[in-house]
């Protein structure tokens, strides 16, 4: 439902002008970005800055609200009842092996495909076919934890690989390997676990590891794993590339557990932040398998939260999250802008899914409500496209960009997509 108009102009240039293609994904960011209006603390500069070069998606849609349905619908442009993938067990190659993945479809038509973080969807596995080059991980949930210390089992020792395979060799400088109560000290790192006081074994009990949780940490970007991918894909796109390129970038936050620089969190701090709107009794009208569906703790409660006098604390660690990533953006955009590439390259700004912080009495994904399913989406075609910058206010879907892409950059559109190219005029 995105519209191929944008590629006018483009169609059957030579793989020298084909465009580049800078791709960001962020992890459950819902509308609380500055131009969408979806909250009214949020702290978002680079991506509205992005926003006003480009076409907003007013009304941009996942195709699942899970982590690894969603991603392997952008990445194969197939709907979740095509490719069969309803849940985050593995990836897309273990349910559609055949399927050309967006990056592979660009790498087979003459592009330099370059990825890192969670573009796919899978701990400890990178489809290797997709990328020419592959960069840092998100490490253990996108913080400066190891898994060793974000670990809820006591004495159990915990080994990790990233999703290329590689181990960071880190160790986890336990003080007192007591969960809850864990003290780490590291470098500059001191955090007593979890930094919420509250003990994920409630909620969770079978995930092993601290995911419900957020607060401010005592590092720098440099030391968070979003921040060493931003600082690869500035690398990147100060390198002399000899064909066009796709860059795929895949931050980890806003993911929960809320874990952010300690500076991203001073805006936010000393006064009443808005609350997300929530009605009384507002699953009266919804049956019983959908209000349990509501209350189960897929990623922590929301009774949990209120319980522990924890909302305003836990609407502080995702609007830090998002401000801790909108700056990693701003340090591709920076790079992009000084670099050759400039005014010959796409910019996509998405989001897999989005996130409830109690609206429907739920906390989390999963649900099939508006705040899990619409996601920010962002169009920035090439300077020298002529395409001018807008808002689309009419549907769309992730499953367009693998289509959308393609088009933009000149090429067939693959047959057997589940996405569409759409009418919509901006």
């Amino acid at each position: 439902m995105i519209r191929g108009i944008l590629a006018v102009g483009l169609i059957g240039m030579a793989m020298a002008e084909k465009p580049n293609v800078l791709f960001v994904a962020c992890d459950d960011m819902n509308d609380w970005v500055g131009f969408l209006g979806g909250h009214p603390d949020t702290v978002t500069p680079n991506m509205d800055r992005l926003a006003k070069r480009g076409i907003v998606f007013e009304r941009a849609y996942c195709a699942s609200p899970i982590c690894g349905p969603s991603r392997a619908a952008v990445l194969t442009g197939l709907k979740p009842e095509t490719s069969g993938v309803y849940h985050n067990a593995g990836t897309y190659i273990d349910y559609v092996p055949d399927a050309v993945s967006l990056p592979r479809f660009f790498r087979d038509s003459g592009y330099h495909v370059m990825g890192c973080g969670k573009i796919n969807h899978a701990m400890g596995c990178v489809v290797q076919e997709n990328y020419d080059e592959f960069g840092p991980d998100a490490g253990a949930i996108g913080g400066p934890f190891t898994w060793e210390e974000l670990n809820m089992n006591p004495g159990k020792p915990v080994e990790r690989d990233d999703i290329a395979g590689r181990s960071d060799g880190l160790k986890s400088g336990i003080v007192k390997n007591v969960y809850p109560g864990k003290v780490i000290e590291r470098g500059n790192l001191r955090a007593s676990l979890p930094l919420n006081g509250i003990d994920n074994g409630i909620d969770r009990p079978a995930n092993g590891y601290n995911t419900f949780d957020w607060g401010p940490v005592s590092v720098g970007d440099e030391e968070m794993p979003d921040g060493k991918m931003a600082n690869w894909g500035v690398e990147k796109l100060k390198e002399q590339h000899d064909q066009p390129f796709f860059l795929a970038i895949g931050f980890y936050r806003p993911h929960q557990p809320w874990y952010a620089p300690e500076k991203y969190f001073k805006p936010f701090e000393g006064r009443q932040l808005a609350v997300p709107p929530t009605v009384g009794r507002d699953l009266q009208d919804c049956g019983e398998a959908a209000k349990q569906y509501a209350h189960y703790p897929w990623s922590g409660s929301f009774s949990t939260v209120r319980k522990h006098r924890q909302w305003q604390e836990a609407i502080r660690g995702y609007l830090a999250s998002i401000h801790f990533v909108d700056a990693q953006l701003g340090k591709l955009l920076d790079a992009l802008d000084a670099s050759p590439y400039a005014d010959n390259t796409i910019v996509v700004l998405w989001s897999d899914h989005g996130w409830e912080l109690g609206e429907k009495e739920h906390w989390g994904k999963h649900s099939p409500w508006e705040g899990s399913m619409r996601v920010p989406l962002v169009i920035v075609p090439p300077k020298n496209s002529g395409v001018k910058a807008g808002r689309s206010k009419g549907f769309a879907s992730l499953l367009d960009l693998y289509p959308t892409l393609a088009d933009l950059c000149g090429f067939p559109i693959p047959e057997g997509l589940d996405g569409e190219l759409s009418l919509i005029h901006i």
